[in-house]
């Protein structure tokens, strides 16, 4: 969409207004509450062991494997 399509009322999109509120407490934005971005945090971290799991779990099994090897030689 270039700038001169924008003035265009056909092409142009509706206008959509954002709540500066918090989303979880609703208290007014200046108060800046932590919610929004504990929240945040701790999507983060599910997301991080959701798909880090599977990789700690095979470095393990790779360590069990290779860890009584490493003994026996020294």
């Amino acid at each position: 969409m270039y700038s001169r399509d924008y003035n265009n009322p056909k092409l142009r999109k509706g206008v959509i207004r954002m709540d500066p509120d918090c989303a979880i407490c609703h208290a007014p934005a200046t108060l800046a509450c932590e919610c929004e971005a504990k929240g945040l945090e701790v999507a983060v971290r599910q997301a991080e062991s959701r798909m880090m799991q599977s990789i700690y779990n095979d470095i393990r099994s790779v360590l069990l494997l290779v860890l009584p090897l490493l003994l026996a030689v020294s």
